[in-house]
């Protein structure tokens, strides 16, 4: 991977952060408009986590900076790629618990009740694939 598409990439991953920022200001201006408790929660928790989805941003570019490099260079991939995948899964976690008063729903629930275990085995299954994956390539070439 040369400077020119490292910079590129990360500027396409800076213009994918500026876009949720715009998106979250968007969204607040309407919040001024609405009443709806599941609207106003959801953005709340948006609005609260945007630290965290600048990690998730910075997670996401190291995973593909690593994965176009060639194989003794991309084995921290499948790291990043599982950090990111684990705040996401975090983040629509957190938003279904802010709205289960209203969906009443006992698997999200349940599921947040076991919130560390599903972020293990979620990380544990994207690390699996990732470096099943890593192997898969080493071999084709």
């Amino acid at each position: 991977m040369d400077k020119k598409e490292i910079v590129e990439n990360a500027l396409y991953k800076l213009l994918g952060f500026v876009i949720y920022i715009i998106v979250i200001g968007i969204l607040n201006i309407v919040a001024l408009f609405t009443s709806n408790f599941g609207f106003s929660v959801t953005l709340s928790f948006l609005n609260n986590s945007i630290i965290i989805v600048l990690f998730m941003f910075v997670a996401l570019f190291f995973t593909s900076f690593f994965s176009s490099m060639n194989y003794p260079n991309n084995i921290p991939a499948p790291i990043f790629n599982a950090a990111a995948v684990v705040i996401v899964a975090w983040m629509l976690l957190g938003i279904l618990n802010a709205i289960n008063p209203e969906l009443n729903s006992r698997i999200i629930g349940f599921l947040f009740g076991n919130s560390l275990i599903v972020y293990l085995l979620i990380a544990a299954f994207v690390l699996v694939a990732g470096y099943i994956l890593l192997l898969k390539k080493k071999t084709e070439k």
